[in-house]
């Protein structure tokens, strides 16, 4: 009966040597094997710093128009928030050209003529793309058609200076001869040899 009772703590006692062996090995393997690596809190980020006012300044802008009783081209000043894209900017002069005239003055380019797109290549020449009413609407004759002309390249002569050193004029995307059978458009005009009217002046010098 002793030695069944010596059989029996020497069970309970490997059993717990046992149980000991395993809840180390538990512990090691926790800690050695199955700890994932704890990062550290990363701080806030910094608030987003607040975007500067990036509307542009007015400048001023030179348009050219004509005088009923004279026939003789002016330039008007007028003030628009002009970007600083190169191409862009000359679509908004453009643009503003092809609005109603201010008062006493005409507008040279026929009403309801839009300007689609402008284009400029390496050898800073501009490309005009305008609707068909710039032909389709105008009135004709060959001194309403030569200040059609001229209002467009002194414009773009005038914001530009040499930046720009041709024009080409464009209708519905494709090179025409002329807007209505006078003046040749058909080639790139040069802004240096703008032909000038006799007795032209500045609008200032008109009020």
């Amino acid at each position: 009966m002793a030695n069944n009772l010596n059989r029996r703590q020497l069970k309970i006692l490997l059993f717990g040597v046992v149980a000991v062996v395993v809840a180390v090995a538990l512990v090691i393997a926790f800690f050695f094997f199955d700890r994932g690596e704890v990062l550290p809190p990363q701080p806030p980020l910094p608030p987003a710093a607040s975007s500067p006012n990036t509307t542009p300044p007015l400048q001023q802008i030179r348009l050219f128009f004509f005088q009923p009783e004279s026939l003789e081209l002016v330039d008007f000043v007028h003030e628009l928030r002009l970007s600083n894209d190169k191409p862009a900017r000359l679509k908004q002069i453009i643009n503003a050209l092809l609005e109603e005239s201010p008062p006493t003055l005409m507008n040279a380019i026929p009403k309801g003529t839009i300007l689609y797109e402008v284009y400029l290549d390496e050898q800073s020449t501009a490309y005009l793309d305008f609707s068909g009413a710039l032909s389709a609407a105008h009135i004709g004759g060959t001194t309403a058609e030569l200040l059609t002309v001229q209002a467009i390249l002194k414009t773009v002569q005038s914001n530009f200076g040499g930046d720009i050193q041709n024009v080409q004029l464009l209708i519905e995307g494709q090179e025409v001869d002329t807007i209505a059978g006078h003046v040749d458009i058909s080639m790139p005009l040069s802004l240096a040899t703008i032909p000038q009217q006799e007795g032209e002046r500045s609008n200032n010098e008109l009020q």
